[in-house]
């Protein structure tokens, strides 16, 4: 940019990275960023070697499709950064939170989605990190790469490219679609001009924002911005009105099992339990994918793909996941569900969900058919790490007690009360009952 912003924010990004560490109550937690989720098993390797020899062996799936280490020590940042550079992961210290980029899990790979747009990935993660103005997005400001299918789209990014054809893609400011259409081959880049808009709108308005949304009453303020900066810098674009109205309701990711392709190899798809899992797991991922391609997609919906598997080792790859501990089957009752930290990892939680969330899974039957809400588990009302749209969620209360809410079309949402000391057969059946869909 010709005159890149100054930003001063009056208070500080406390999102985690891997240089800048988060201290919690089981230790120092790293997150790393992986745009669009695309690994490769080399990379998985320094990382499980990272979990088992700095923190607790075990591995988390985020919200964004990141990595999350835990129980690390507060003096790691260094180890930790040198290691992840050198596979790759940490191209620059300073964009290493401004780096979270999401992309339509299995674009590219089943033939449902419109326009592959895999290679937009690290095109854009190229420009982001060689241009220094957007080291000051903060490490909630959210990029998406959807394929058509209405997938990532729905999750709320602040900057969204949506496939409308084979080569024509849709700019969404904050989920709101623009009408300011871009070749599919130039959607890292008006990617990145929205961004750096934003950033010169904070600056100019002297504003405290971290994402779209906090600056802008009506996001689509910056679109005359964004095409004045994309016709500066001859990025050829259209606009029209918008004919499209964003998706409703997020969907839940790739359904778990084996997902087909029309003409080609398949992929498998799992779930972290809770959205976490131990080296071994890891491990076991990693020798599958190497049979394969040897990569590996992480989901926003904290689950894995495994891309480019023959069609006659499926059934042996998803059993030995599920071996390993991963969630296979949609009706499984771990299907869907997610909890933040709890007791364990997080002052502020006034219950240890992950041990109440297991106790209900045993207490638990699987779903006869019928589709079940994502389920989240909350350890106190700031309720980190919750999915968007359609959701159950159980918040923990003080003295033990568990809120249960339904939220989907009714406003507002409906709620459940369970006292303390419940069974986890009472907590399992208030649970089942809710996420079940008509």
């Amino acid at each position: 940019m010709a005159n890149p912003p100054t930003l001063s924010r009056g208070r500080p990004d406390r999102c985690p990275g891997a240089v800048r560490l988060h201290h919690a109550e089981d230790g120092s937690v790293a997150r790393i960023r992986v745009p669009g989720g695309l690994l490769r098993a080399d990379q998985i390797d320094e990382i499980v070697c990272a979990a088992t020899e700095l923190g607790d062996g075990s591995i988390e799936v985020t919200s964004r499709g990141n990595l999350q280490l835990r129980g690390l020590p507060p003096s790691c940042g260094g180890d930790l950064a040198a290691r992840l550079y050198a596979v790759g992961l940490l191209p620059s210290v300073a964009h290493d939170r401004a780096r979270n980029v999401l992309l339509s899990p299995l674009s590219g790979l089943d033939g449902r989605g419109l326009a592959d747009l895999t290679s937009t990935v690290p095109e854009y993660d190229e420009i982001l990190c060689g241009t220094a103005a957007l080291a000051l997005l903060s490490g909630r400001f959210l990029v998406a790469f959807d394929d058509g299918r209405h997938d990532v789209a729905a999750l709320d990014a602040d900057v969204t490219l949506v496939a409308r054809a084979e080569r024509v893609t849709e700019l969404l400011l904050a989920g709101l679609p623009t009408g300011l259409t871009v070749a599919a081959g130039d959607a890292a880049r008006c990617a990145a001009t929205a961004a750096e808009v934003f950033l010169v709108a904070c600056a100019t308005a002297g504003a405290d924002s971290w994402r779209v949304r906090d600056l802008v009453s009506s996001p689509l303020d910056l679109l005359d911005p964004v095409r004045a900066l994309l016709a500066d810098r001859a990025i050829p674009h259209e606009h029209s009105d918008p004919g499209l109205t964003p998706s409703a309701s997020p969907r839940q990711g790739p359904a778990l099992g084996v997902v087909r392709s029309q003409d080609g190899p398949a992929a498998l798809s799992v779930a972290a339990p809770l959205g976490r899992a131990p080296a071994a797991s890891w491990q076991a991922l990693v020798a599958l994918a190497r049979t394969a391609v040897g990569d590996l997609r992480l989901t926003p919906w904290r689950g894995i793909v495994i891309p480019g598997v023959d069609a006659a080792g499926c059934t042996a790859g998803l059993a030995s996941l599920a071996s390993a501990g991963f969630v296979t089957n949609a009706r499984s009752p771990r299907a869907g569900v997610t909890a933040c930290a709890g007791r364990t990892g997080c002052a502020k939680s006034l219950a240890d969900v992950h041990a109440d969330a297991e106790a209900s899974f045993g207490a638990a039957q699987k779903a006869s058919g019928t589709t079940l809400l994502p389920l989240h588990w909350s350890g106190c009302e700031r309720r980190c790490g919750h999915p968007t749209g359609a959701r159950v969620e159980v918040v923990a209360q003080p003295g033990g007690h568990y809120v249960i809410e339904r939220h989907d079309a009714a406003d507002p949402p409906t709620t459940t009360a369970l006292t303390a000391g419940a069974s986890p057969q009472a907590l399992a059946g208030a649970v089942s009952d809710a996420r079940r869909t008509p």
